[in-house]
């Protein structure tokens, strides 16, 4: 890893479509989905890792309490991912040039996969948004510089 880039990783959905399961408690790879994108997440930055989280109390919470990020509750969860979001970037300290925003629910995506995407992006330029794909144009992991994320702000 060579940067400080944060990344927020979105975890406070419902897993509504999973019939009464919690689809990031699934066990993927020996652990549970949402332990494991924390934990890829904290090995591809030596930025914040920011983890959305539905309102406490949740068993999400316990999944990375021992771990170096921050569980951040999303109040208003139950509004969808623009709540997490708006949640997200707003606890992203002054002068933060970009952030990343991986979904939780990804188990294909590796730690690989977020440091290519974070090489492949040129802060300076006029883009304000790189999205992550695999070969046949599957979307992963989204990075958004700083002009970006001041427009979350205002994401209804």
């Amino acid at each position: 890893m060579s940067h400080d880039i944060p990344i927020i990783l979105l975890a406070a959905g419902q897993s509504s479509r999973m019939r009464g399961r919690d689809k990031l408690l699934e066990i993927v790879e020996g652990e549970p989905l949402l332990r494991r994108q924390a934990r890829i997440a904290r090995a591809a930055t030596r930025g914040a890792v920011i983890v959305a989280l539905p309102p406490a109390p949740h068993p999400r919470y316990t999944l990375v309490a021992d771990m170096e990020v921050e569980a951040l509750p999303v109040p208003d969860a139950a509004e969808g991912m623009n709540a997490s979001l708006r949640a997200g970037f707003s606890v992203l300290p002054t002068g933060t040039p970009a952030a990343m925003v991986l979904l939780a629910d990804l188990p294909e995506l590796t730690e690989d996969d977020l440091n290519t995407v974070f090489h492949a992006v040129d802060i300076k330029s006029n883009y304000t948004i790189w999205r992550g794909a695999t070969a046949d144009g599957k979307p992963g992991c989204l990075l958004y510089t700083s002009d970006a994320a001041d427009d979350m702000q205002c994401v209804d």
